[in-house]
């Protein structure tokens, strides 16, 4: 079960752009400050220069490498999730990081951060079974069902049914004006 975990060719193709653009920015940039000495052009055309040919091109840079690198540490995040999710399914909601190891491309160190990550977040809780830690997941068919009250909704409720009452006694004493 074993997977690949390298980037694809569209990830290392945006990286590529993005170090260029880093890299024609920065040049531009020099450029402009060290060939600012003898420059025949304004230090107004100079800035504008600066600003359109080095500070843009290496901001979209930064932008995109950023972006790429943030957005496959996501997907890696996901795809971990759901494959330990299968995991623990295989294993009747109860797993062993050195389970979790063994059957995804996770190791040791990674399926046990993940494992307590989800003790933190309330989906497992952690037991000692047979002289090991083990990690039970809460099933979704017996999970608890969670009634939640809303105090302004009651309050909210109280607020119509006077307001109607109110209403439907002025209708009544409207009608009884007109008679």
């Amino acid at each position: 079960m074993k997977e690949d975990s390298t980037g694809t060719g569209k990830d290392f193709f945006k990286l590529g752009c993005g170090g260029l653009m880093l890299a024609f920015g920065m040049l531009m940039a020099l450029g402009v400050v060290v060939g600012r000495a003898d420059s025949e052009y304004s230090l107004a055309t100079d800035m504008v220069g600066l600003f359109l040919m080095g500070v843009i091109p290496a901001g979209l840079g930064i932008w995109v490498l950023r972006r790429t690198l943030l957005s496959k540490k996501r997907g890696v995040a996901e795809r971990n999730e759901r494959i330990l999710f299968d995991v623990a399914k295989q294993h009747a909601w109860v797993l062993t990081p050195v389970d979790l190891a063994r059957e995804s491309p996770m190791n040791l160190a990674e399926s046990q951060a993940a494992l307590d990550q989800m003790v933190r977040l309330g989906h497992a809780e952690l037991d000692v079974d047979g002289g090991g830690l083990c990690y039970r997941f809460i099933r979704p068919d017996t999970a608890p069902k969670v009634e939640v009250l809303d105090p302004l909704a009651e309050k909210f409720a109280e607020l119509e049914k006077s307001e109607r009452a109110s209403k439907a006694e002025k209708q009544v004493e409207e009608e009884d004006e007109v008679y």
